[in-house]
């Protein structure tokens, strides 16, 4: 879900529209043609009869690996295949719908992350619940958060305005670009470096040494090596 600097990395989105308050769940980037744009790939509204599981085990790890997920009470549930994208955070008081209900092993007034497919590992639950969660209510983060906003450059803003016409023309996005870019594409920038999610011969170009001095620090803070 990134376009950046010449243009030359497609992201292969895990997209969920069920709900306006959450649809970007994991980005994962691979290069290709120095022409290529970014490619969000929205997923389908249906839901798999595969049953939830319990085998938590991916969560249960980057609760021990990042101590500060235990702070927030942070529960999970396994149901591989179930969604085409890879993992869905659950907010304190989100009931999901008639089509894609909250898992009973979520309940409300906890949050958790519901795991789609084996391919996800801890630093990815990490990131999700630090995108949707942390960054408005843990309060280093939160400030780590706006200090990054602040930071945005004239060129890295003007990239917004291009990455939310491709959405526009090529994923069917009607919101505001505004609300677009708070939602779906700040949070990604966000993620990016700090979470190893785009590839650092990139991110070194895409932003400024003071960004990536402050994503530093947002890594050691939440312990990711």
């Amino acid at each position: 879900m990134s376009r950046y600097i010449l243009a030359n990395w497609r992201s292969v989105g895990f997209t969920n529209r069920r709900s306006g308050d959450r649809a970007v769940r994991f980005i994962l980037f691979a290069l290709v043609a120095m022409t290529a744009c970014v490619n969000v790939s929205s997923a389908s509204d249906s839901v798999s009869s595969s049953p939830a599981r319990t085998d938590i085990r991916v969560v249960d790890q980057a609760i021990r690996k990042y101590p500060i997920l235990s702070r927030y009470g942070l529960k999970g549930v396994v149901s591989l295949g179930a969604q085409p994208y890879k993992l869905e955070f659950w907010d304190l008081e989100d009931p999901g719908s008639a089509q894609e209900p909250r898992p009973k092993e979520i309940p409300l007034g906890s949050i958790g992350v519901q795991i789609f497919s084996e391919k996800v590992r801890p630093i990815d639950v990490l990131a999700d619940v630090v995108s949707h969660y942390l960054r408005f209510h843990d309060p280093k983060i939160k400030a780590y958060y706006q200090e990054f906003v602040d930071s945005l450059t004239f060129a890295q803003k003007e990239r917004l305005k291009v990455d939310y016409q491709w959405s526009r023309e090529n994923e069917g996005t009607t919101e505001p670009y505004e609300t677009w870019v708070k939602r779906v594409r700040l949070p990604a920038y966000f993620r990016g470096y700090t979470f190893n999610q785009w590839p650092g011969s990139f991110t070194q170009k895409v932003f400024t040494p003071a960004q990536i001095d402050l994503f530093d620090q947002v890594r050691k803070y939440v312990g990711v090596e």
